[in-house]
């Protein structure tokens, strides 16, 4: 044990055992329903490009977090789109204390005033909130860089648990409801973005 443990230590970046780079973005794209880009990446490092089946391009890249005798594998599903020539990052929360009643938002510091001016006609958009509330995520975060916006959500279905001491791997589905939110986010996102440069 102490040996297995030397091992692990020595090599923290080093791909766990048993991961399969690629596995998990593909069934999280089976999922969505979503049509990979043709000339896409492989899902490995550099992670796919999609269509969603509304319309909307996304990034998806696999997340490895590495424990010892077991790791997870999750996935970041990224939309872009143009909006305001503005800087900032913040992580969007869903708010209530026993179910999700609505949608917050905490900037980092040194975000821009145009960059929270923005964020909040987004965060009352009816349509992003209506989406990001019933969604499981373990991460979400909205960030703007020279006109750049991103949209970032790390849903909690569409991820691996692997295990090697008892030997046992799971996948959470992204269900039916859960893909249908986070493609309306993604879509409400642009949507609202589109509409502000407009506006």
């Amino acid at each position: 044990m102490k040996a297995a443990l030397a091992r692990w230590r020595a090599v923290p970046d080093a791909p766990p055992p048993g991961h399969r780079p690629g596995v998990i973005a593909a069934r999280v794209l089976a999922d969505l329903r979503a049509v990979r880009d043709a000339g896409g990446a492989g899902g490995g490092v550099g992670g796919v490009t999609a269509r969603l089946p509304n319309g909307v391009r996304v990034s998806i890249d696999e997340r490895v977090e590495r424990q010892f005798l077991m790791h997870t594998v999750s996935v970041k599903v990224t939309a872009a789109a143009r909006g305001p020539a503005a800087h900032g990052s913040a992580r969007v929360r869903q708010t209530g204390w026993l179910r999700c009643t609505g949608i917050d938002a905490a900037p980092m510091s040194g975000c821009d005033p145009v960059f929270i001016d923005t964020l909040a006609a987004l965060l009352a958009e009816p349509s992003l909130a209506d989406a990001l509330r019933p969604l499981h995520f373990t991460d979400c975060a909205i960030d703007a860089r020279d006109g750049r916006w991103t949209l970032a959500i790390v849903p909690f279905g569409g991820s691996e648990v692997v295990n090697r001491m008892p030997s046992f791997r799971r996948y959470v589905r992204l269900i039916d409801a859960q893909a249908a939110a986070l493609s309306g986010a993604c879509l409400a996102f642009e949507t609202a973005l589109r509409r502000n440069l407009r506006g």
